[in-house]
Parts: structure tokens; sequence; C-alpha cells
């Protein structure tokens, strides 16, 4: 069990690196397992960022500058690897799967920030897998 200090000490640097998100890139957190991430979504919250569930949620939230995370598994990592690679772009296209309907988002790079979590499995499995998702994001923070 990490003693309390190291934690809060990591959660510190966290909330430092949350604080500078932000541009025409996206923002990487690679945490050691998916119980890792609990702690730190709360530090999320407490920055005003917002979750999102969907690939429409998340190009919402920046297209209305908000500031959205996302946290990556194997259900939803092609979207979050789709988003990424478009996001410096200035538009990124995701598929609405209510409307069926594939919906163009502008990012307002002013005002909103985004983030993906993942855990170090699982990115090694989708990088493994082709899907490196490294070279389209901005700033990393690993714990």
């Amino acid at each position: 069990m990490p003693n309390k200090k190291t934690t809060d000490g990591a959660k510190s640097e966290f909330r430092a690196f949350a604080g500078k998100i932000g541009g025409k890139d996206s923002a990487l957190a690679i945490f050691e397992t998916g119980g890792d991430l609990a702690g730190y979504i709360v530090e999320l919250a407490k920055a005003k960022f917002i979750e999102a569930k969907s690939a429409v949620d998340f190009c919402s939230a920046v297209e209305s500058g908000k500031k959205v995370y996302a946290v990556a598994d194997k259900q939803n990592y092609k979207w979050l690897y789709d988003i990424a690679a478009q996001y410096p772009t200035g538009a990124i296209s995701a598929f609405d799967e209510v409307k069926m309907e594939p919906v163009a988002f502008n990012p307002d790079y002013a005002r909103s920030a985004a983030l993906i979590l993942i855990s170090r499995d699982d990115i090694k499995f989708h990088t493994e897998e082709g899907m490196d998702i490294l070279p389209f994001v901005g700033m990393s923070f690993v714990k």
C-alpha cells in the first residue's frame, strides 16, 4: 500500500499537469492499473473536468469550450484514438451512435482541454495492435 505522502505528492503533480492542459493537443495520463484512476478522477472533478462516455459527448464538450476527459479501455479506445489523431487539425469527425450518422466538431482551443486516461496494460495492448496513440497527444502524465 502506498504511503499517504507519496499519494498526495503524485496527486499534487497530477493537479498541476491537469491545470496546464489546453490548446491544440489532447493530453494523455497513463496509470499502472485502472484501479489507480479513481483518486485522480476526483482531482479532475475538482478542476472542473467532465467525463465523456462517447465520442459525441467528448467532441461536444471541447467544441463548447469545456474541460473533458475519458477513460480509455478496450471498448472505447478506437474513438479516443480517432479523436486524438484529429484533434490538432481543428476539425473532428465522430460517429453519433444514436443518430447513426457522422457529425463534425470544431474544438474551442482557447477554452477547452482534452484528456485521455489509460492503464499501462491497455496502452501496451493497443500499441501492439498497431494503434499507438502517443504520436497524437501533447503533454503526458505517467503514474
